[in-house]
């Protein structure tokens, strides 16, 4: 906590400031100095009137002197004050409530115009998994970014942690991944891995080469389309 020379040092450049003179006051009340507070207290009242705090203080500092009738002037004086504010608050409550209403509403019906011809119906908090699944592990006070980008999602979070850290962001940098396969057609579901399976299992050991759903289409010069086998080989050097 600064002392009374600190802030005083400090008002001799920015004389006129409303915080510094409050602070000041407050230094001077707590080490007894009766009249400088008082004066401390009126200085910042006359900076800046609607400073309410100020009003407040310095009438509880004149009824613990005994000043009870100074006291309960500048209570009312200072209530007066805040009144005036809160209707200005309230108004301005009020206004702000409207604005972001229709903003909202402007924007959801643009999202949905937006995500409705692409067909996209989100539902939910989907974009703070990160920050409820971490929750149990304390992390609640440093970033978390959710990603998500179908097929390349992994990639792309370890794509951003390894710049995080080369931006000097930060030392260390965790990329958590999580993948639900879910759909209440359960045969849906467990089908693509079985096909999966079942492709593997008759791969001839003979051709050396994968199965139809291990082929990629490569685009070539001109628009042309290439398929390219991988063969056994190719995976091994990837595994």
């Amino acid at each position: 906590m600064p002392t009374i020379d600190e802030i005083q040092d400090l008002l001799r450049k920015e004389p006129e400031d409303v915080f510094l003179n409050y602070s000041l006051a407050m230094l001077q009340k707590k080490e007894g100095l009766d009249e400088e507070a008082l004066a401390s207290f009126d200085r910042c009242i006359e900076l800046e009137p609607d400073y309410i705090a100020a009003w407040f203080h310095k009438g509880m500092f004149l009824a613990a002197l005994g000043e009870v009738e100074k006291a309960k002037t500048v209570l009312e004086a200072g209530i007066e004050r805040a009144r005036g504010w809160m209707r200005v608050m309230r108004i301005a409550a009020w206004l702000s409530m409207a604005v972001y209403t229709f903003a909202t509403i402007a924007f959801y019906l643009l999202g949905a115009a937006v995500l409705g011809r692409a067909g996209l119906n989100p539902e939910g908090q989907d974009m703070v998994r990160g920050e409820i699944a971490l929750r149990s592990f304390g992390i609640e006070s440093i970033p978390v970014v959710n990603v998500e980008n179908a097929c390349a999602t992994a990639s792309t979070a370890f794509h951003m942690a390894v710049n995080y850290v080369k931006a000097g962001a930060a030392d260390i940098v965790l990329a958590i991944g999580v993948e639900k396969m879910f759909s209440e057609d359960k045969e849906l579901m467990f089908s693509a891995p079985r096909y999966v399976i079942k492709k593997l299992k008759k791969i001839d050991d003979d051709d050396d080469t994968a199965p139809t759903v291990f082929r990629v289409t490569a685009h070539g010069t001109g628009g042309t389309n290439n398929r390219v086998t991988l063969l056994r080989s190719h995976y091994a050097k990837v595994f």
